[in-house]
């Protein structure tokens, strides 16, 4: 939690100096320069609130209070949603999407920090309570919000920046798009998940690792199957769906990103019960192994395409989709490995 506010004022305050090297670097065309430095203090504030709620959200989540940061979130979803379009509707264009993302964030900080100092009470309190205990929550929490916040500066918001530079904002909205819509249905199955690191302590307790495997394998069968056929719907149902929403412009380009990305996210959703497993284990060094092999498999592929002479949008898109899979791949080596073991 402290790394986190000290990573939010750090980069926050880099981004409230740096407006000019960013527009640089993303290759903003000049009409919209004036409005993106007029963004860029809000965007920095924006920064500072999502690094400190995200923090304080994997506290929560150490504790194993899924209850409440899931129907939160939702909550928060919701909230941005309605905010989102009032404003586009009042004709705030781009703003809408800024505000009711800063709103988001606000709302779950808010609503984070209210049951963490609950919580704290409580314990404080509490004739059981044991400073270890909390200083292994706290540890295994800060790095599960280490390996989060790493992931979304080094390879999300990385990716976007050489996205744009290359290939422009165009580009990089279609992009967006078919991010965002898988992004929508995956955080559904990734909520649903989330339990897991719960179940998988009370599994270890009772019968050891075959309850586990016996457990993991039930999901595989009754959760992921159903989840996997409805990405595989959505690749033949989405290229309609968007020329419905967008009628008026050419979605070639948002359609091609959506398979190509929905192909990586198959197996990405069928390494998210392996994850959880994993950080129902407490192997929090794991997870941030993971990043780092996420974040260099990516910037590999992309360098070796650049060689190979395929460095367009589409080699891109592809590079991130097979870094989701080899992702995936060695979420499956560590539960097999931990499953062998024990």
């Amino acid at each position: 939690l402290v790394f986190s506010v000290f990573l939010s004022i750090v980069i926050s305050a880099f981004v409230a100096i740096s407006s000019n090297l960013f527009i640089l670097a993303l290759s903003v065309p000049d009409q919209y320069t004036v409005a993106v430095i007029d963004m860029f203090p809000y965007i920095s504030v924006l920064i500072a609130i999502s690094l400190v709620q995200g923090g304080i959200k994997a506290v929560l989540t150490g504790m194993g209070l899924y209850q409440y940061t899931n129907y939160w979130y939702t909550f928060a979803r919701i909230a941005q949603l309605l905010l989102g379009v009032l404003l586009l509707y009042k004709g705030y264009e781009i703003w809408s999407l800024l505000f009711s993302t800063i709103l988001f964030h606000l709302l779950l900080l808010f609503l984070y920090s209210y049951k963490l100092l609950l919580l704290k009470e409580f314990n404080l309190n509490h004739s059981s309570f044991k400073l270890s205990f909390l200083y292994g929550t706290l540890n295994f929490s800060s790095k599960i919000a280490f390996s989060r916040i790493f992931q979304k500066i080094s390879i999300d918001e990385m990716f976007k920046v050489i996205f744009s530079k290359y290939f422009g904002l165009e580009l990089l909205a279609a992009y967006e798009v078919a991010f965002r819509s898988i992004g929508l249905i995956r955080n559904v199955a990734n909520n649903m998940m989330k339990p897991v690191i719960n179940m998988v302590n009370d599994l270890a307790n009772q019968g050891g690792y075959q309850g586990i495997k016996n457990f993991i394998h039930d999901i595989h069968k009754k959760y992921t199957r159903i989840w996997m056929l409805f990405f595989i719907m959505s690749f033949f149902i989405f290229e309609y769906a968007i020329n419905l929403w967008l009628p008026f412009q050419d979605n070639s380009d948002i359609t091609s990103y959506f398979k190509i990305l929905l192909v990586g996210y198959v197996f990405n959703l069928y390494a998210i019960p392996y994850y959880y497993v994993i950080a129902g284990w407490g192997d929090a060094n794991s997870i941030i192994k993971s990043v780092l092999i996420a974040c260099l498999s990516l910037y590999l592929i992309i360098f070796i395409g650049s060689l190979l002479g395929t460095d367009n949008d589409l080699w891109l898109i592809k590079s991130y989709a097979l870094m989701l899979v080899i992702n995936a791949f060695y979420f499956k080596y560590i539960y097999n490995k931990k499953i062998n073991q024990g």
